[in-house]
């Protein structure tokens, strides 16, 4: 729909503003940490090719941007990725646009239906949060599923319900920062398992939710520092 709105399930509803376009320094520092995320999670020599193709950009300006602030040299030390991973965490995540969902099957059911509705629609998909981090390292049993999409679906054809941020059991962002599916396709294209989406944005998205305590995101996070 032309006009951004959101038809859900007949009635004509306005998402939420969506933020601001980043300016130049804002693309330029979302660059540089999508490729400091795929430099933690290579565990070979990533050329610049790679992160070109990755991030759809042109191989002259990843070296450029290396010109000016040097890739680490990858695969990365433990410690190297460590200290990277701290850095990211500790930064401002780009705002999203979100909508809430109710379902009443387990997270894991309602992440695939709304990445079954998005194969349909071909809207990039991925999933995040609890879901994907008990698909790369499992810890705790998902109370909440996050869906990343490239633009907001009416998720009351895969059978939710529109439901306030408080009573969902499933999220569903739209990222302003698009490097996250550059990120995704690499991360997807080498490792096994079900798809997610990049595990450091995984790692950002765990630390955010309540019941941290329980372990779950050290975990995940000695698990990407230790692949």
């Amino acid at each position: 729909m032309g006009s951004g709105e959101l038809v859900i399930s007949g009635t004509v509803a306005s998402p939420p503003t969506a933020p601001e376009a980043p300016n130049n320094s804002g693309h330029r520092r979302m660059r540089r940490n999508a490729i400091l995320r795929m430099a933690i999670l290579a565990t070979e020599s990533l050329r610049q090719q790679d992160i070109a193709s990755a991030l759809g950009v042109s191989q002259q300006a990843i070296s450029r941007m290396h010109a000016r602030s040097p890739i680490p040299a990858t695969p990365m030390s433990p410690g190297d990725r460590e200290q990277a991973l701290e850095r990211l965490l500790s930064e401002a995540v780009p705002p999203s646009i979100e909508t809430y969902w109710y379902g009443l099957e387990a997270p894991t059911q309602l992440a695939n239906h709304v990445l079954a509705l998005a194969s349909e629609t071909n809207t990039a998909a991925g999933v995040s949060g609890e879901v994907a981090a008990d698909h790369l390292r499992p810890w705790r049993v998902p109370r909440r599923a996050l869906v990343y999409t490239s633009e907001l679906l009416d998720l009351s054809r895969a059978g939710l319900v529109a439901a306030n941020p408080e009573e969902a059991s499933l999220t569903l962002r739209a990222p302003r920062d698009t490097t996250v599916w550059g990120t995704a396709r690499w991360w997807n294209e080498q490792a096994s398992g079900e798809p997610t989406m990049d595990p450091v944005i995984v790692s950002q998205d765990l630390a955010a939710l309540p019941g941290g305590e329980d372990g779950a995101p050290h975990r995940l996070n000695e698990w990407i520092v230790n692949r």
